[in-house]
């Protein structure tokens, strides 16, 4: 049970990051995962804030180009190796998560979004972060006409 709380925590950390990088939150992110390596010593501590550098030009550079899943894999095995040799940096990196807003409360529990789409539906999600959709009225040109259903939904 212990192990599986501290791999849900360095998973939310992990996201939090990886969120908060090109963003205005990144120089906390940064200076909370930097300070959360203390133990592991100043060169371990140099290491990490040259990698969060490096991956914050990533983010940069590349977008929106689905980058940021993979780099939170490596952050949340980083940050569970922490965990694992150091179980005190848990209430540190739950601390970070408040602050960052990205909290998982006391029962550690992940946020999960499972989204659907069937036949020619379209589905979106997002998780830290904002989403914008637009619906087109490409099924009917022209409005309906009064008591006629607004929607392909209400026409069935």
């Amino acid at each position: 049970m212990v192990e599986e709380t501290l791999a849900v925590l360095a998973a939310s950390g992990a996201t939090a990051v990886v969120a908060a990088m090109a963003t205005d939150a990144w120089q906390s992110a940064r200076d909370g995962v930097v300070r959360l390596f203390r133990r592991e010593g100043q060169d371990r501590q140099e290491e990490i804030q040259r990698q969060l550098e490096s991956d914050n030009a990533l983010v940069a550079e590349a977008g929106d180009t689905g980058l940021r899943p993979a780099m939170a894999r490596l952050w949340q095995a980083r940050l569970g190796s922490l965990l694992s040799n150091d179980p005190e940096a848990k209430g540190e990196l739950q601390s970070l998560l408040d602050e960052l807003g990205h909290g998982v409360g006391d029962g550690l529990r992940p946020v999960v979004q499972s989204i659907h789409a069937e036949g020619n539906g379209q589905a979106n999600g997002v998780m830290f972060g904002n989403l914008t959709a637009y619906k087109g009225t490409s099924w009917q040109e022209t409005p309906p006409a009064q008591g006629e259903p607004r929607d392909r939904e209400s026409a069935r």
